[in-house]
């Protein structure tokens, strides 16, 4: 998750997706923002859904600490939050949001 270094979020969304996946996405939808630190200090963080998704072959994982990514489906990732698998709020909030909106949850 980058800094948003007085960018708008979009961009900075598109910029960590492309840098942390080599993906990059051809729609994008806001669905929200979180507090994740709320009563510590004063941030937010944007999220944004990314659809339609082409690898491109270049990354920056290794500069990011990123070991390895896997392709999970969202329903999967769901029920992996179920078990305790996931359970960084920084992921978690995240697809839940992303499940409500295509319609998994709700």
């Amino acid at each position: 998750m980058g800094a948003l270094d007085e960018i708008e979020p979009l961009v900075a969304a598109k910029r960590e997706l492309q840098e942390e996946t080599g993906f990059v996405a051809h729609q994008w939808k806001k669905l929200g923002v979180l507090h994740p630190d709320n009563g510590i200090r004063n941030s937010t963080t944007h999220i944004f859904l990314a659809t339609e998704l082409i690898q491109t072959g270049s990354n920056d994982q290794v500069a990011e600490g990123i070991a390895r990514t896997i392709k999970v489906p969202l329903m999967d990732a769901i029920r992996m939050i179920h078990r305790g698998e996931i359970s960084d709020s920084e992921s978690v909030g995240p697809l839940v949001m992303a499940a409500i909106e295509v319609g998994l949850l709700i």
